[in-house]
């Protein structure tokens, strides 16, 4: 299975500021595995561990985040929220992580 996300989601994906996604429906469970990426003709990126699927509508949401999900599903009102871990960086690791990771 694969989760796609826009590029500009690499990265926070990747330092682990972004661990959730919205979506209109899945199958997914937690546990399980599932390979990220932006686009199905290149490799992913990440492979990512669900950890949990949760139900969701409007209400739980910011305005922020509300206003996002009804432009990309208009007429929905009920959606599955994934949340994640990474679990292998299939990608080059961003400079904000070599930075972070050292201790001298």
């Amino acid at each position: 299975m694969r989760l796609g996300f826009k590029a500009e989601f690499i990265e926070p994906i990747l330092v682990g500021h972004k661990t959730d996604t919205i979506r209109r429906s899945t199958t997914l469970q937690p546990g399980d595995y599932v390979n990220a990426g932006c686009r199905y003709d290149k490799p992913p990126f990440a492979v990512l561990r669900v950890l949990s699927v949760s139900r969701v509508t409007y209400a739980d949401m910011d305005r922020e985040r509300a206003m996002g999900v009804a432009a990309m599903y208009p007429g929905a009102k009920e959606f599955a929220q994934i949340t994640f871990e990474v679990v292998k960086a299939k990608k080059k690791r961003p400079r904000a992580w070599l930075s972070t990771s050292s201790v001298n």
